[in-house]
């Protein structure tokens, strides 16, 4: 007989207990689809034997289908079954708690109050240690998860020295060292594999370490430092051997291949005993083992070739820089500034010292330059700048007197302003500037100063015209002569 819904009830339900049932009806729901889920052996299984199959890779364990098949069969047995909890306190604490309204009604409210705050003491300091208890659980599945990764990083270095194509070419008794070394690495290393089958199977060690085993795992893990630290010691000195083997390999053929080089070239005598003796000696090291001196040899021979190359070079400079300088100059000042520089890297030249060659090549640039260029100095005429200034300064007899100075500026044909090389009389140094004060009498201060409130325009504003040929520029300027320059205002 199918029971008839009182209509008087369902019109009495509130809204908690409307959602409360919709909250079990949302719950029945998630556990069919959490069974459905987990009835279905066969997918599970298959899943399972296929990740026993990538651990045992891992480990290098030998699992046949037999102890496979076992494994997953004996994990289904206990799947389902039903384990009747420990009844300690908290359990009978929550059995009070459920059964409290009978419980008042029988006791009273004050022993039923009473009672339920100390379970709820108790159960605080309960979860407390046992929330200790899983973070020291925790810590040592980290440190042995750790010390996994160690061990596998340890064995992939050991098989890379093995492995390495140097091992063959050391001398034998540093060959012997180093397998010696690498041998007792890999036995240390494979007698820490029952520790990690047992505490640490597939790489992860949450589900092989538990509340019970973990103060033996962590005692256990204790007594494998000392046997990491000397696998650590053999694996870095035996690393160590390898990377100089293949150092002092590559070095020499380095040598090898520059001495090459710098015979092909021919070069002067000098270079030529520089190299061989650079050759020789990083030779010599290379043999006592020496590979930081046999670097430094190294350096030097591909030194040597590369002043060579550089010495070509700056010896070519030299004859067409001077040729452009005797063609250029007009003046016997620039002419004879040249003739001395020509002869000075000529010496180098003999020598073959190629940096001092440099410097010499370097300062017949920059005459050659000078003598090239062509621009005016002109007072400077523009909104925001000023065209001149009066200050104090020291003069060269220690006396402090007011100096005038016009603010000026080189200008080439194209009107673009030229830097400067220009000594500060007040601090002696040089400085590279776009404009800069020149000193002047007062009366040539004034006038400039008058042509310019005339109109805002300094009609007259060349000082002077520096012309090709020629070092420095000629003062034009009426009442203008080098006195002294300055560099800031």
């Amino acid at each position: 007989m199918v029971q008839q819904t009182n209509p008087s009830k369902t019109n009495e339900l509130n809204l908690d207990e409307f959602l409360r049932m919709v909250d079990v009806a949302t719950t029945v729901r998630n556990k069919q689809e959490e069974v459905s889920q987990q009835l279905d052996i066969r997918e599970v299984r298959e899943e399972l034997k296929k990740r026993l199959l990538k651990t045992a890779e891992v480990t290098g364990e030998q699992l046949t289908d037999f102890q496979i098949e076992t494994a997953v069969s004996n994990y289904f047995q206990g799947l389902y079954s039903f384990q009747e909890p420990e009844r300690d306190f908290g359990t009978k604490f929550a059995e009070i708690y459920v059964e409290r309204k009978r419980l008042a009604r029988k006791f009273g409210l004050p022993p039923l109050v009473a009672g339920i705050a100390a379970g709820a003491i108790w159960l605080t300091a309960s979860g407390i240690h046992s929330a200790s208890l899983r973070s020291q659980e925790r810590e040592v599945e980290k440190a042995v998860e750790t010390a996994y990764q160690e061990r596998q990083k340890l064995l992939i270095k050991t098989q890379e020295i093995s492995s390495s194509p140097f091992v063959d070419k050391l001398p034998a008794a540093e060959s012997d060292k180093v397998k010696s070394q690498l041998s007792n690495a890999q036995e240390r290393l494979s007698s820490m594999t029952p520790f990690f089958q047992k505490y640490c199977s597939d790489g992860t060690a949450e589900d092989d370490i538990t509340r019970e085993n973990y103060p033996e795992a962590k005692n256990n893990l204790a007594s494998l430092e000392e046997s990491f630290s000397t696998t650590r010691t053999l694996v870095q000195e035996g690393k160590v051997i390898i990377q100089t083997q293949e150092g002092l390999i590559l070095t020499h053929r380095s040598l090898d291949t520059l001495i090459g080089v710098i015979r092909g070239l021919k070069p002067l005598e000098a270079f030529s005993q520089r190299a061989e003796g650079a050759y020789a000696t990083g030779v010599g090291e290379i043999e006592r083992r020496n590979l930081e001196g046999a670097r430094k040899k190294e350096q030097e021979l591909a030194g040597v070739k590369k002043d060579i190359s550089q010495f070509s070079n700056f010896t070519s400079q030299t004859e067409t820089l001077y040729k452009n300088i005797r063609a250029i100059a007009k003046e016997e000042e620039a002419s004879q500034k040249g003739e001395a520089l020509y002869k000075e890297a000529k010496q180098y030249v003999s020598s073959a010292d190629v940096q001092r060659l440099s410097q010499a090549v370097s300062r017949l640039q920059t005459l050659d330059s000078t003598l090239n260029q062509e621009y005016v100095v002109r007072i400077v005429s523009r909104g925001g700048v000023k065209s001149g200034i009066d200050r104090y300064y020291t003069d060269a007899r220690g006396k402090r007197v007011s100096g005038y100075y016009i603010i000026v500026e080189a200008a080439d044909s194209r009107e673009n302003v030229i830097p400067m090389d220009i000594r500060n009389e007040e601090d002696g140094k040089t400085e590279r500037v776009q404009m800069w004060g020149e000193r002047v009498p007062e009366e040539v201060y004034e006038r400039v100063k008058e042509d310019k409130l005339d109109n805002g325009i300094i009609n007259n504003n060349v000082v002077g015209k520096k012309e090709r040929g020629y070092l420095r520029e000629k003062i034009t300027m009426q009442g203008v002569s080098k006195e002294g320059q300055i560099t800031g205002w």
